[in-house]
């Protein structure tokens, strides 16, 4: 199974790169690609991997919303819903590791069409500065 998804991660990253002209797998920063309809992970690099702790099998059977503490979901769908919607977080999130760790980063999102998907490249980091002193909390 590892093989056939290297195989496909393998097209996948030759895929995007000429999409969006992004070296994704070797980037250093942690990115992934989700299905804006499902929210399900399509792809994820080996930044992303490395920082979250779920292998790159768990994290494609998972969705965006099993990186996100249970509070935060609503905030999360009503991005994906209403994304122009004025955030006064701006791109600052919380996200959770397998171990449980709860992490703030900042995020940013692309949408593109890929294989016939509607999707989202989203590239994290890792170290967002505070923003006027706020801290990133739950959705309002």
């Amino acid at each position: 199974m590892e093989r056939i998804l290297n195989t496909i991660d393998v097209r996948l990253a030759h895929d995007i790169r000429g999409l969006c002209g992004l070296d994704f797998d070797t980037s250093p920063v942690p990115m992934w690609i989700h299905d804006r309809r499902t929210l399900a992970f399509v792809a994820v690099n080996s930044a992303a991997v490395a920082y979250y702790g779920f292998s790159r099998t768990e994290f494609l059977q998972m969705t965006i919303l099993d990186i996100r503490p249970p509070e935060d979901i609503p905030r999360t769908v009503k991005d994906v819903l209403y994304p122009h919607f004025h955030d006064p977080d701006g791109d600052l999130r919380r996200h959770r590791t397998k171990k449980g760790k709860l992490t703030h980063v900042g995020i940013k999102a692309y949408k593109l069409r890929f294989n016939e998907r509607d999707v989202e490249l989203v590239v994290v980091d890792v170290t967002p500065p505070a923003r006027d002193g706020r801290s990133v909390g739950n959705s309002p």
